[in-house]
């Protein structure tokens, strides 16, 4: 058996070479692992060094040289909220069982959701059921799964206590601006850590325009880097294990990458101070690090002219990530916690809010030095579902009795060449796709009457309700509004030659696999495949 690789011998996971052995039926083991989940926003793999060589990401990087770089790793729904929340819980959207779901669409009818996904507050998630596992947890970043009604506008946040300011306020001059903002950011704190963290800090209730005001609409890892350093170093001296989430939103818009006056006007240049809580005087402390990564990337583009401006904000984003990891080094807990780095869905090609792989394979590490070996590669198919139940394995923690629909691939740390699926489900408004290791199926069926705009140039409905990011995607993809798709996907990797129809029986094969997955949700009907 390999170094780093594991058995399981009744409810012992024993992982040999590493010095570690879990009892699962002992849930307050004292060698369980900790947890450290790092997802960033709308991040392809040519941003990330050890998938596109030549990005400068040695922080990242040295996760996959000391751990496992998926390569075929895939969300099952490509735009932020719904896609959280499979990562968060290890369901499909369409098994959301919220009070929010069921009032818009009571079991039996057909879903066409949106960007509003609402996380159930029975705390049936990750964070949840290791904090009552005896885990102590964390989350800083951006959260979007609860409280929609308040993220689109803010007309309405004195209902519940929110407070507005001008839009064109600077909190670093206007102090009652300053005061809101600090006040709001405690608010959406309290909302967030009920559904199972002890820790809240340094959040954005969604994407950074959330906060509606234009000086703090610029990308700040900072701010949620120190506040992840700080509930590590509260670590110190305690017993049981922990589980962090650190959600950036890098690099989702507005751009980081945007260059005016020779200025990252949205990101690294904008003042480090000016934060989703108003003005934090203390991160000044950082604006080192950020001169240093723009003298490291202007030395690199002497060298190499063609280096992209994408790799200025990768760098700094990869600091911050590297911040992280040497303080689990410094902590003496870095050997037995998981490190998870991943992205919440692509966007390249306009392939956000469709099933094609430039939104939905993404850039998938983990790192865990007492139970994954070093340097690996798996090239199988594996969805976000799938991370909950590995993590509650690896951690020797028992699910709670709601369902969940992905399942453990812990067996390709000892074993890459096996496939631990057949196939892979993933879904979008009136989309689903089923992904084998060599195909991928897109089948589009609408309901009587779609809830989604017509799109002007083709008269043709919508597959999802965000229409901004629809027509995009439409206008990118010649094949959007085909009811049937197949697509070599490793070869043809724009996925523009749809194969459906040259070679009937694997596509009644694909089409069986899309049944037999269905059915397993037949409260959401889908055309013909769960009648």
């Amino acid at each position: 058996m390999k170094k780093g690789t594991y058995i399981r011998t009744g409810s012992l996971l024993i992982v040999s070479g590493c010095n570690l052995a879990l009892n699962t039926n002992d849930i307050f083991a004292q060698d369980r692992p900790n947890v450290v989940i790092i997802l960033s926003d709308d991040q392809n793999k040519n941003t990330v060094g050890c998938y596109t060589p030549g990005i400068p990401t040695p922080n990242i990087d040295r996760l996959a040289e000391n751990g496992m770089k998926f390569t075929n790793a895939n969300v099952v729904a490509s735009v932020s909220s719904p896609s959280r929340y499979s990562i968060l819980t290890g369901r499909y959207y369409n098994s959301n069982y919220s009070e929010e779901f069921l009032t818009e669409y009571p079991e039996g009818t057909v879903s066409c959701f949106g960007n509003a996904c609402y996380l159930e507050k029975d705390g049936n998630n990750i964070a949840g059921i290791l904090q009552k596992a005896g885990y102590r947890t964390g989350f800083t970043g951006k959260f979007h799964l609860t409280q929609h009604e308040y993220l689109t506008t803010n007309r309405k946040w004195d209902e519940v206590g929110l407070q507005t300011y001008p839009h064109d306020s600077d909190p670093r001059t206007d102090p009652d601006t300053d005061r809101k903002m600090r006040e709001n950011h405690q608010w959406w704190c309290g909302q967030i850590k009920p559904f199972g963290f002890d820790y809240v800090n340094g959040v954005y209730s969604a994407n950074l325009r959330e906060t509606f005001n234009q000086y703090t609409n610029a990308h700040n890892v900072e701010w949620t880097m120190d506040a992840a350093l700080e509930f590590l170093d509260d670590q110190k001296g305690q017993s049981s294990p922990f589980l962090l989430v650190m959600a950036t939103t890098y690099p989702h818009g507005p751009a980081p990458q945007t260059v005016k006056n020779g200025k990252f006007v949205n990101s690294i240049d904008n003042p480090v101070v000016l934060t989703g809580e108003g003005v934090r005087e203390d991160l000044s402390k950082y604006s080192g690090d950020r001169k240093k990564v723009l003298e490291a990337y202007s030395e690199l583009t002497e060298n190499n002219p063609d280096m992209p401006q994408t790799a200025a904000t990768a760098m700094w984003w990869d600091n911050a990530v590297g911040r992280v990891i040497d303080k689990l080094t410094e902590l003496g807990v870095e050997e037995n916690t998981i490190i998870v780095y991943m992205s919440d869905h692509g966007i390249l090609k306009g392939s956000k809010a469709t099933l094609y792989d430039d939104g939905t394979n993404i850039p998938f590490i983990m790192q865990w030095k007492k139970g994954i070996p070093a340097g690996t590669t798996y090239d199988h198919v594996i969805g976000s579902v799938d991370l909950v139940p590995t993590l509650l394995e690896l951690c020797g923690v028992e699910p709670s009795d709601r369902k969940i629909d992905g399942i453990s691939f812990a067996s390709a740390f000892a074993d890459q060449d096996k496939p631990v699926r057949d196939a892979l489900l993933m879904e979008l408004g009136y989309a689903r796709a089923i992904k084998t290791d060599e195909f991928k199926y897109i089948a589009i069926r609408y309901p009587e009457n779609p809830e989604t705009e017509t799109d002007p140039v083709s008269g043709l409905p919508y597959i999802m309700k965000h229409a901004q990011l629809s027509k995009k995607a439409a206008r990118a993809r010649a094949n959007y509004f085909l009811p049937d798709q197949v697509y070599e996907y490793r070869s043809d990797t724009s996925e523009s030659h749809n194969l459906f129809g040259e070679d009937p029986a694997r596509d009644k094969s694909l089409q069986d696999l899309m049944a037999r997955e269905l059915m397993k949700y037949s409260g959401r009907p889908f055309g013909e495949f769960n009648q």
